[in-house]
């Protein structure tokens, strides 16, 4: 049985021009925000920029989640019906 939880998180490639005006030691720490949030852990050592720059990334990695589980919650339910399709036509044979 598949889960309906995404095991990680995309960086949408938009995010990309503005990651990259950063230094790695703050660059480093939004991905250990986002890293930790998606864990379900809190940390907001971030300030200024990469604060912003992480908390709209984190509202991405969030919609994504919820637009992932929907999907798979929706592809699970077409299964069942063809399955149950598939099961009455076989009964009805």
């Amino acid at each position: 049985m598949r889960k309906e939880e995404p095991d990680g998180f995309i960086t949408h490639q938009f995010y990309f021009g503005h990651l990259l005006k950063l230094d790695n030691e703050t660059l480093g720490g939004i991905y250990r925000n986002l890293i930790l949030n998606f864990m379900g852990e809190e940390e907001n050592s971030l300030d200024g920029a990469a604060y912003v720059i992480a908390d709209l990334m984190n509202d991405h990695i969030q919609r994504d989640v919820k637009a992932y589980t929907e999907r798979c919650r929706r592809n699970k339910e077409n299964a069942r019906k063809r399955w149950e399709k598939l099961q009455d036509n076989a009964n009805d044979a």
